[in-house]
C-alpha cells in the first residue's frame, strides 16, 4: 500500500506573518509584511511542518487530494481510510 499527495493543499494552516510573529521576525503585521528576507525559507518550512504533523498525526489539515493504492483487496473486506477527516472518496478497482 502507498498512498501518494494528488492535489496538494492550495494554502498552508499558518501564515508567513503569523510565522514570522511567532519566530520574532517581527512585532506586528506590518513589519511582518515589509520583513521579506526569510519568505522562501519560511514558506518551505511551514509546509514541511505540516507535512510532518499530518504524518506523524495521521490527519490531514488541509483541504486536498490524495490516492491510495492497494496491491490486493485487504483480509478484513473493508478499506481504513487514512488521514481524517475524510470529505469525498472515489474506489475504483481492477479485477
Amino acid at each position: 500500500m502507498r498512498i501518494t499527495t494528488k492535489t496538494a493543499p492550495n494554502i498552508e494552516p499558518v501564515t508567513k506573518a503569523e510565522a514570522k510573529i511567532h519566530l520574532r521576525l517581527a512585532t506586528t503585521a506590518a513589519e511582518a509584511a515589509a520583513y521579506t528576507t526569510e519568505d522562501d525559507l519560511l514558506n518551505r518550512l511551514i509546509t514541511v511542518a505540516r507535512i510532518q504533523t499530518e504524518q506523524e498525526t495521521g490527519r490531514a489539515f488541509m483541504t486536498q487530494t490524495k490516492t491510495r493504492y492497494l496491491d490486493k483487496w485487504p483480509y478484513e473486506n473493508y478499506i481504513r481510510i487514512p488521514y481524517p477527516p475524510l470529505q469525498s472518496a472515489i474506489v475504483t478497482y481492477k479485477l
